[in-house]
């Protein structure tokens, strides 16, 4: 194995990692990795597979379950910013390479591994990462859509918005608190720290988009997790990347209908194009000129897809971690979107993972569940039974991405 098992042990009780054991030794095929025959050294001139650049270390932390060893899976995934579809993939090729040595392992050690690493890739590749907003001068939401403007009662509003203050039935949390601060954008200029639901009224039953705006004003307890750790819409969870505002994705768009924006989409001739799907939806062709912005803002959104309202509601729940009592939130606008019509926030590739989308989700997730399918089989196969038809709760238990429906 790539570490002592004295040593490995060691990493794996007390948390004692360092970044070139995070790495692992290099297996058979891997860059540095030694050969010992002719073939072999071919073999090591040819680009390695990506299960075959899995760590040692990443296997034994997912079979040790530890908070060190999960901690080795993690690094492994997520490693250089990865974005969700990469994250998937790494996840699987460790999930495969467990399942090519079924017989090394312990059934049952093998079958929670499994788990381990389908809801921590679930997670992180569900995870959404706030990106640095820039918003169009004179931008309107588009038909259909509910377009609300956190702030004092005298502050700006922006137009098409409603107002939502401190004393608003839409909004609750404790301590709520509005800020007024300059801004030539409206929408960037007010908010509301402490913000942990909002319920708003909609019309029609679903799809829609639900765009949340903040803003980095300095203060400490909401410079990390201006929208919580967790974002929950009509009971579907999404967590969010806890970074601090110089580290928000580049960049993202709120625009109306132009050529830059994810809501535009026609072809130079004027004719209409069909409308992408999935992340594709929200990308860019190119970003928009300067002069079609409002100036430097230091304002932060993201956008999450859900399926349907619940009794003419969507709800927004802001959540902080149990452990961050000192940690809140803060919010200066909110738009729902009809899905039916192209989306106003833009991305670029750089920022694609400020968008949680229905779609993606469920192709991270079959991904997924689909290799734990076929590592359990592998491993009941070298048990010498048949796979059961009921797989334990701990093994495919998902995150929820996704509703049901």
């Amino acid at each position: 194995m790539a570490l002592g098992l004295i040593g490995l042990a060691a990493i794996l009780t007390f948390g004692w990692v360092t970044p070139a054991a995070a790495q692992g030794t290099p297996r058979a095929g891997q860059p540095g990795a030694a050969s010992g025959n002719n073939q072999q050294d071919r073999d090591s001139n040819r680009a390695p597979s990506l299960a075959e650049q899995v760590p040692e270390t990443a296997i034994i932390g997912a079979l040790a379950g530890t908070p060190a060893g999960m901690e080795l899976v993690t690094r492994f995934i997520n490693a250089g910013g990865a974005n969700s579809q990469e994250i998937t993939r790494r996840a699987v090729a460790l999930l495969q390479v467990l399942r090519e040595r079924a017989g090394e392992f312990n059934p049952e050690a093998m079958r929670n591994a499994a788990g381990r690493i389908y809801d921590r890739a679930a997670q992180s590749a569900n995870s959404v990462q706030i990106a640095r907003l820039a918003v169009e001068r004179n931008y309107q939401p588009p038909p259909g859509s509910v377009a609300l403007d956190f702030g004092p009662p005298d502050s700006r509003l922006a137009a098409g918005f409603q107002k939502v203050t401190p004393g608003d039935e839409r909004v609750e949390g404790a301590g709520l608190r509005a800020l007024n601060r300059p801004s030539d954008c409206e929408v960037c200029a007010a908010g509301i720290v402490g913000v942990e639901r909002v319920k708003v009224p909609v019309t029609g039953n679903g799809p829609f988009r639900v765009i949340l705006m903040t803003d980095n004003i300095g203060e400490r307890d909401v410079a990390l997790t201006p929208f919580g750790n967790e974002v929950v819409i009509n009971g579907i969870s999404h967590q969010i990347a806890e970074n601090p505002p110089d580290q928000w994705a580049q960049q993202a768009y709120l625009a109306t209908n132009n050529a830059y924006s994810a809501r535009g989409g026609s072809a130079p001739d004027g004719s209409d194009t069909q409308q992408p799907r999935g992340l594709d939806s929200y990308l860019i062709s190119a970003p928009p000129p300067r002069s079609s912005l409002y100036g430097e803002t230091t304002a932060g959104g993201v956008v999450f897809e859900v399926d349907r309202a619940e009794n003419g509601f969507v709800t927004i729940e802001l959540r902080q971690s149990v452990r961050r009592d000192d940690r809140r939130s803060y919010l200066t606008g909110l738009i729902i979107e009809p899905t039916e019509t192209p989306s106003s926030f833009g991305v670029t590739t750089d920022s694609i993972r400020a968008v949680a989308s229905l779609d993606s989700a469920l192709t991270q997730t079959s991904a997924l569940a689909l290799a734990v399918a076929n590592l359990i089989e592998a491993v009941a196969t070298e048990a010498g039974r048949q796979p059961d038809n009921n797989l334990p709760d701990a093994v495919i238990a998902q995150p929820n991405p996704v509703s049901p429906s």
